[in-house]
């Protein structure tokens, strides 16, 4: 279910709620909320906080190919807190530009990890990762677009050994 409502022509609420039913891993319930902020007709303002979950798939609980890899039948579901923070700036439908920032702190993240000398997927304590998004379109005719799109990443880090994330990539 997803609702807004517009508290004036400038302030728009928005909020959800999701609840998802899985053979395996049981039920959960997750929620976002935000706001919208039109500053002028060309510069809008976003904020959401809001949670979500991930299952294991069945390659993750299943796979049995050692020394290769490992399932994990014990995995728990993945849980996620997240808020984003962006501001967009249009021109004249030819230019539309976003710049936003993103925190988001997991519970249970799935990874792999080497257990018997064998890589197997496992939950770890959880996660946090934070960082700036950017995204520019320019059209100036109808037959041209030109786009760019990017993320960097600020901290990543392993909640329970406090240490920096592998494989992460930073720009």
């Amino acid at each position: 279910t997803n609702l807004t409502f517009d508290m004036n022509e400038e302030v728009r609420l928005v909020g959800g709620v999701r609840y998802t039913d899985n053979s395996l891993t049981g039920g959960h319930t997750d929620f976002r909320a935000g706001i919208v902020f039109s500053a002028t007709e060309n510069l809008v303002f976003k904020g959401l906080y809001g949670t979500s979950y991930r299952s294991p798939n069945h390659f993750e609980i299943f796979t049995k190919t050692p020394p290769i890899l490992n399932g994990n039948e014990n995995l728990d579901v993945e849980t996620l807190n997240g808020l984003d923070l962006s501001a967009t700036y249009s021109y004249e439908n030819k230019f539309i530009g976003t710049v936003g920032f993103f925190w988001n702190e997991t519970e249970d993240f799935i990874t792999r990890r080497v257990m018997g000398g064998v890589p197997t997927y496992t939950n770890i304590e959880g996660t946090k990762i934070m960082g700036i998004e950017y995204e520019g379109n320019f059209q100036p005719s109808p037959w041209l677009k030109a786009f760019v799109n990017g993320t960097h990443i600020m901290d990543t880090e392993d909640l329970g050994s406090e240490e920096e994330l592998d494989y992460v990539v930073e720009n």
